[in-house]
């Protein structure tokens, strides 16, 4: 389906439901993935999800790489979480914390079966986007204590369901 002036109202409605609806059932979506699962064109996708945006229909966030797309009910401080259990290394980083509590660059990155450039990569975002802090001695430790709530809820199971484990956590 071509974006241009030969598409109906009804289909443009029609695949902006459809992004609102992936973005609710998969928050943290980035643009690639949405073209990808929706069978769209990036350049439809890019319009609808500015409309669905500036609409106030959807929330984004630049975190790391990617902007990423999310209900409005999501903070930034939630789509950051949300955003980096979405990308595998942060993932496993994140649960070597849960597990270790503390831990330094090597540590962490035995724990989750990392390179140490892997980790330290993500470590270092993490910590620029105030998920972990790191003390003195270079002791990595999650920022904050509701963190490690909901973190330890998303530790097993699929990627969808640990998104539906994450959302859980912080509305029930």
């Amino acid at each position: 389906m071509s974006q241009g002036s030969g598409t109906s109202e009804e289909t443009k409605k029609n695949i902006r439901k459809a992004i609102k609806e992936y973005i609710w059932s998969h928050p943290g979506a980035h643009l690639r993935e949405i073209v990808r699962e929706l069978g769209i064109a990036i350049g439809q996708a890019q319009y609808h999800l500015s409309q669905l945006e500036n609409n106030g229909e959807i929330v984004s966030y630049k975190i790391g790489r990617y902007r990423r797309y999310f209900p409005p009910i999501f903070t930034v401080e939630k789509a950051l979480i949300i955003g980096f259990i979405r990308v595998s290394s942060a993932r496993k980083l994140l649960r070597a914390l849960m597990e270790l509590g503390s831990g330094t660059l090597s540590e962490l990155s035995n724990k989750a079966g990392l390179k140490p450039q892997t980790a330290a990569f993500h470590l270092k975002m993490l910590e620029e986007y105030g998920i972990v802090e790191r003390d003195y001695k270079n002791r990595y430790r999650l920022k904050e204590k509701e963190f490690e709530r909901v973190i330890s809820v998303a530790t097993s199971g699929t990627l969808d369901k640990l998104v539906s484990r994450f959302i859980e956590a912080f509305y029930s």
